[in-house]
């Protein structure tokens, strides 16, 4: 199946024979859990928020698009913990959940009443997809690959956004701290498919 090729790709290309030391060099991954680096996250978020230049369009256009990338991410981990088959791999999705709707809830604290507005124009992005695969197996592929692209989407995204802004900012700051976070979670996922190819 073309997913299951996809995700050993992507195994192979960032995680396959490297130690577990190059894996955390490479990868920007720190001894923290997810949740103790979306608490972390979290207080910067309020710490960039509290700036006056958080109430400019800027910021507040990078935080509602943050807002959009990560409730999309969190669809796609939950149709993969959905379709998870073993207990770890459903504790680390939902683990990977937990910590995005802690960074979620801070976004949606850091809004002004413009910025909750723009939130509102923008609705629910499209969570649709092609249908999932019958086997189990197969499903959890499809769903693990989805939830890949889903964080290499977002993360380009938000590059995308800091690129274009001073780097000093705390519109840049914020974009990097969301990609910091995302880049995260695609090293947890695709270790997670690491195990399942080998």
């Amino acid at each position: 199946m073309e997913y299951k090729r996809k995700i050993k790709r992507k195994a192979d290309t960032v995680l396959y024979g490297r130690s577990e030391q190059e894996r955390v060099a490479r990868n920007g991954v720190g001894g923290a859990s997810l949740r103790e680096d979306a608490d972390v996250a979290a207080e910067r978020v309020r710490q960039l928020s509290a700036s006056t230049e958080a109430q400019r369009v800027v910021f507040q256009s990078v935080a509602v698009t943050g807002l959009q990338l990560l409730s999309g991410i969190v669809r796609c981990d939950r149709q993969a913990l959905d379709a998870a088959i073993s207990l770890g791999q459903r504790e680390k999705l939902e683990n990977m959940i937990e910590a995005l709707e802690v960074l979620i809830e801070t976004l949606n604290q850091s809004l002004s009443q413009q910025g909750a507005q723009m939130l509102d124009l923008c609705g629910p992005s499209d969570g649709g997809g092609e249908p999932a695969p019958h086997s189990e197996d197969d499903s959890w592929w499809f769903a693990l690959t989805e939830a890949l692209e889903c964080l290499e989407e977002g993360i380009e995204q938000m590059d995308n956004l800091a690129d274009g802004q001073p780097e000093d900012s705390p519109p840049h700051r914020l974009s990097d701290l969301l990609v910091e976070v995302l880049r995260r979670q695609h090293a947890e996922l695709l270790r997670e498919a690491q195990q399942w190819i080998a």
